[in-house]
């Protein structure tokens, strides 16, 4: 199954845009994922649909590792693991997004400890 839900754009509202998003629950047997793409995580229709139920993994962009809440939103997920994904490819990350997104993963590892980047181009994720 999956549910797409049209949610509000951006974690940090200095980069907010005024479009839609869509969110993903997909679910397949036992297994439970939610992408999230670039949704709000501090909307309320957000926090009502997504962080009561467990998933398996959750799929996020690396915005919110930039930002005390962000972070505090993250670990707040129900999941035994947070994947940052959205990345751009190392060719083309003109703006060091990938290195900013490791060194603040790595910085606060205590409180996200179940956070991994999913980093290289054709990298094979087991669920």
């Amino acid at each position: 199954m999956i549910c797409n839900t049209q949610l509000r754009n951006s974690v940090d509202k200095r980069y907010s845009i005024d479009c839609r998003c869509y969110c993903l629950t997909v679910e397949a047997g036992e297994q439970k994922l939610l992408i999230t793409s670039d949704s709000d995580y501090t909307d309320p229709i957000f926090a009502a649909k997504f962080y009561q139920r467990h998933y398996d993994a959750v799929f996020v962009n690396s915005l919110p590792l930039s930002t005390k809440e962000g972070r505090r939103l993250l670990a707040g997920f129900n999941t035994e693991r947070v994947i940052i994904y959205h990345l751009p490819f190392a060719e083309d990350d003109k703006y060091n997004y990938r290195a900013v997104a490791k060194q603040n993963l790595e910085r606060h590892r205590d409180m996200l400890s179940n956070c991994q980047i999913l980093n290289y181009r054709d990298e094979v994720l087991c669920l």
